[in-house]
């Protein structure tokens, strides 16, 4: 495992990468998406890949073989996540992640952190400003991904607003291909924190630094409501 970088984290950062991000699937807004959860119910500095890899699993699931979202014209071109997650419904003959068998779901763990490690983790921060403190290290043939402790206070008080982020930045991804399906968002927030519409952050990618700030003043109000 290489040295963590320390130094400070903020929102906007995260919004950069966001908006530079150049991509084929929808790995990153689910990392993120993964990350805010997991630090949220546990914080800890380091976070196994299958533990990132059952979150991929319980997310993936849902849009995949319930709401049937698609992130490929074609099955034959979807990612592998998409293709393991089809394989395994099919295979036990059920669309109820909790009706697969314990053995399926540890297997489908462990293809996501192999997954994960392939070029997931490698590429997460490659559209970040120079500046970006990131949000987690990691080398290949290591079984977890480290958070410095700056980075993990970070993810812990701004666990809501990151999941906030990531919904709205995979949803904007999935609209691309999923071009008549409706109310893709509420779709991608189905497995996350409950909130209002997240109609009125839809700027971010232009501004920023005002989204930012607005969403953590908003659910903020919500929190002390």
């Amino acid at each position: 495992m290489v040295g963590v970088t320390a130094g400070p984290h903020d929102l906007a950062q995260v919004v950069m990468l966001a908006r530079r991000a150049s991509m084929s699937t929808s790995y990153k807004p689910a990392l993120l998406k993964a990350l805010a959860r997991i630090v949220r119910r546990q914080p800890a500095r380091q976070i196994p890949l299958t533990a990132i890899g059952a979150e991929f699993v319980h997310m993936y699931w849902n849009q995949t073989v319930v709401f049937h979202l698609r992130e490929a014209a074609l099955l034959k071109k979807e990612p592998e996540v998409i293709k393991a997650i089809y394989q395994a419904s099919k295979t036990k003959a059920t669309r109820k992640l909790d009706a697969l068998p314990e053995t399926t779901r540890r297997r489908l763990d462990i293809e996501m952190a192999r997954i994960l490690a392939l070029d997931v983790l490698r590429r997460f921060h490659s559209s970040a400003p120079a500046s970006t403190s990131p949000l987690f290290e990691w080398s290949k043939g290591d079984a977890s991904i480290a958070l410095t402790d700056s980075a993990l206070s970070f993810i812990a008080s701004h666990s809501l607003v990151l999941e906030s982020l990531a919904n709205l930045w995979w949803a904007r991804y999935l609209e691309r291909v999923n071009i008549l399906a409706p109310f893709i968002i509420e779709k991608v927030e189905r497995e996350g924190a409950q909130r209002g519409s997240l109609s009125r952050f839809r700027g971010y990618f232009r501004k920023p630094m005002r989204v930012a700030v607005a969403i953590a003043n908003a659910l903020s109000r919500r929190a002390l409501a």
